[in-house]
């Protein structure tokens, strides 16, 4: 395992903390940077693995995230990314929320019929250099853009019913206090890259048919019974 981590020059302690955990850490750097998605691209830059992920300075993974998806790429050569299952927890680590999923449709997730959550999320060095890389000019929908940039190179996507990572929501968090940005980056992605408009009728037929095959696959593997209580809490 190569971790590596990219501090915007804090000064609320994780400086100290980093320090602290040198010996571990592969590289680090703590200074100011150009933003989130700049951080990020220059750490994939630097690192050697064959594997790649991100986890922001709120998330976690679940212990044993790690080896149990890179024995998942070991059993699975053909996969270009794998995903799991993620929880929502809140400024306490308590988890209030799951985010469970089902194995993956290309077309669903572009055109808004499925969904997927960024820390839970492994993918291959290759297939991310083929891509291009993270977009440094997004501020909040670099990883949607990203996939969207997966999707449309044909990679293989590879879903394990684990859960892989923690989410964590708060007031302060950049979800909370910036979603009015990054639906606006969002706009803009599907734009630049759908092959067709998002709220065309193809669209709005490929959403509706990704929601009946989530559906029927949420039956099969054992997750109905959450899918339901997911949808009186909705309602």
């Amino acid at each position: 395992l190569e971790y590596i981590v990219m501090d915007g020059g804090s000064t609320d302690g994780s400086l100290d903390i980093i320090k602290k955990y040198a010996e571990f850490i592969s590289y680090w750097v703590s200074e100011k940077d150009g933003g989130q998605a700049s951080a990020i691209r220059k750490g994939f830059d630097v690192a050697s693995g064959d594997i790649l992920a991100y986890l922001n300075s709120d998330d976690l993974y679940v212990p044993g995230a790690l080896p149990m998806v890179g024995l998942e790429f070991v059993k699975n050569p053909r996969a270009d990314i794998i995903f799991g299952n993620t929880y929502r927890i809140d400024a306490n680590d308590q988890i209030f929320m799951e985010h469970r999923k089902t194995p993956f449709s290309r077309m669903g997730f572009l055109y808004g019929g499925y969904d997927l959550q960024q820390p839970s999320i492994f993918w291959r060095k290759e297939v991310y250099e083929r891509a291009g890389g993270i977009d440094d000019r997004y501020f909040f929908s670099l990883d949607t853009d990203l996939l969207f940039r997966f999707c449309l190179l044909g990679a293989n996507f590879k879903f394990i019913r684990q859960f892989l990572s923690c989410f964590r929501v708060h007031p302060e968090s950049k979800t909370s206090m910036l979603n009015h940005i990054g639906l606006a980056e969002t706009e803009a992605v599907r734009a630049a890259r759908l092959p067709f408009p998002y709220e065309s009728l193809r669209g709005f037929i490929i959403r509706r048919a990704s929601a009946v095959a989530r559906t029927a696959y949420y039956l099969a593997q054992g997750d109905f019974k959450w899918f339901i209580d997911r949808i009186r809490v909705r309602l």
